[in-house]
């Protein structure tokens, strides 16, 4: 489904008048609180932001996140086959199932956020910090950690194939890990070599892998590059991968020939094809993908076509100056100010809205890929914006992964509070109010809002008062919202005063209510008070 930017928010546009002077009648307060839940949901229903629900749903509306745990459910071996769709078949749930099961965690047959997503994204991503402890019993790793374990010495090129099943051998490739590690001067362990939390640390640990990379002294003799290869070259295409790049982390894949290779009249990008410089007896397979990722990258970097060649075909010579180029920009993204941030990308959702439909069609397109690789996308990001803005035009994974996260995450939190001010305008047009009780006391209010008590004269003075607790619970949660959404509705309003209509205003709207964060910063105290402590 192609989605159409100029439609949507057409509720909440059609309730918005020009500032006139006058007051809002609540009537008018209330319709455009209720039309903006329905452009809410609205943006649900068109798939265009969903967030995880944490209940289970037959028919989930995020078909990305779907895709996403299709995908890292086949790469673990829980289902046999991905078939890249968003639907939720009995396959991918007995797959959730089983993954559950293996992992400790609630069998329910439902990714849910709380628990299931961030084990998935923590056992399978790339940049998502991985607390051992829970994966570790007194007797060993859980099945679920032998499996990502296999499943990262594969994509590293240590282990030949993707994980089927727990009990696939491991120790091979994490010896094979720490003889690397060893014969390129890595920091010294403290532990023996094996399938221990300090080994498995440093396995998913893919900023140390690339920073470690990027300090190999050089240049390496024929017999260590042949022994290393596998490990430099799959932790490239992994962070080729994460920046955006049109390279799969699907292990180095060499195959055996007992050919000669005779390189007379060949050029260097056919020696480069063969592997000349790792054996004769090699040759490499799918190889073309991963040059073109990294001729990209070089010119990217503002080589020419001529040296991004030479530094392409001779990678693993200079294989240095790649992953230090990598760590400076995953440094980048812990100096980048959220102020600066909301700037930026504030600036180019302004300056080109027209790219709004080109990176919706980069989230559906590339499914799993969107929740993975922020980190190294803030790095891209700045020094996009740093260097020069006219490169920012460029609409890529990197920009979609950025605005797509940043403007999920205010629309989650609109969401939310949306649900609570519908739950909450009950409480405004109903004339019984909250914490009502027939046996012991009546809250009831008249067309001008005024509330009346009512106590049954065989009430007992504690129920009494819980009824009032309740009450006063119900209305501390009413008003809370009222400012909030207050807060909104002055963001929408100026979106909407500038002419901008359908998911365009939306997404510019979302990406400037990441201020909000600032702004209401007085009323976190109080939002946990109410929404975290429940009333007694």
């Amino acid at each position: 489904m192609t989605l159409d930017f100029h439609k949507g928010m057409a509720h909440f546009s059609a309730t918005f008048a020009p500032q006139t002077g006058v007051p809002h009648t609540f009537d008018q307060s209330i319709e455009r609180i209720s039309a903006l839940q329905t452009d809410i949901g609205h943006a649900g229903d068109d798939h265009l932001f969903v967030p995880l629900p944490t209940e289970i749903q037959e028919k989930p509306k995020d078909w990305s996140r779907i895709k996403t745990i299709r995908n890292r459910l086949f790469c673990l071996g829980y289902i046999e086959k991905d078939t890249g769709t968003g639907h939720l078949d009995d396959t991918i749930k007995n797959g959730i199932k089983a993954f559950q099961s293996e992992a400790g965690l609630q069998v329910d047959g439902w990714i849910g956020e709380k628990e299931t997503w961030p084990a998935l994204q923590e056992l399978v991503s790339f940049e998502t910090p991985i607390d051992l402890k829970k994966w570790f019993n007194p007797s060993g790793p859980k099945p679920v950690l032998c499996r990502a374990i296999g499943l990262r010495l594969f994509v590293l090129g240590l282990n030949e194939a993707k994980p089927k099943s727990a009990n696939e051998d491991i120790r091979t490739g994490i010896k094979k890990f720490g003889q690397i590690w060893d014969k390129l001067k890595f920091a010294k362990p403290t532990l023996p070599v094996g399938i221990n939390p300090e080994w498995v640390e440093r396995l998913f640990d893919m900023d140390t892998i690339t920073k470690n990379l990027s300090k190999v002294s050089t240049p390496l003799n024929r017999k260590l590059i042949q022994e290393s290869h596998s490990l430099i070259i799959n932790a490239a295409k992994i962070e080729l991968w994460l920046k955006g790049y049109h390279v799969k982390p699907n292990g180095y894949d060499l195959k055996q020939t007992n050919k000669t290779l005779d390189t007379s009249g060949l050029t260097k990008m056919d020696i480069w094809k063969w592997s000349k410089t790792l054996s004769q007896k090699n040759t490499v397979k799918k190889s073309i993908r991963f040059y073109r990722g990294l001729h990209s990258f070089w010119v990217e970097q503002g080589k020419d076509d001529d040296t991004a060649d030479e530094l392409s075909v001779n990678f693993l010579k200079k294989f240095q100056l790649f992953f230090k180029i990598m760590d400076e920009e995953v440094s980048r993204e812990n100096e980048f100010d959220a102020n600066e941030a909301q700037e930026k990308i504030e600036a180019f959702v302004n300056e080109k809205h027209d790219q709004l439909p080109n990176i919706w069609d980069n989230v559906k397109r590339f499914g799993a890929r969107i929740w993975d690789g922020i980190r190294r996308a803030w790095g891209w990001f700045k020094r996009m914006v740093s260097s020069t803005v006219k490169k920012i035009k460029k609409i890529g994974l990197n920009m979609s992964r950025i605005i797509y996260n940043f403007t999920l995450g205010s629309f989650t939190v609109l969401s939310n509070i949306m649900k609570s001010i519908g739950r909450t305008i009950q409480f405004i047009v109903d004339p019984v109010m909250p914490g009502s009780d027939l046996k012991h006391v009546l809250f009831i209010k008249d067309g001008d809002f005024d509330p009346r008590a009512i106590i049954n004269e065989t009430a007992q003075g504690d129920e009494v008062n819980n009824c009032c607790r309740v009450l006063e619970y119900e209305v501390r949660k009413f008003s809370f919202g009222c400012r909030v959404i207050g807060t909104f509705v002055v963001i929408l309003m100026e979106v909407l005063t500038k002419g901008w209509a359908g998911y365009f205003s939306l997404v510019f709207a979302l990406v400037k209510l990441r201020q909000l964060r600032f702004r209401l910063k007085s009323l976190m105290d109080e939002y946990t008070d109410i929404f975290v402590i429940q009333p007694i």
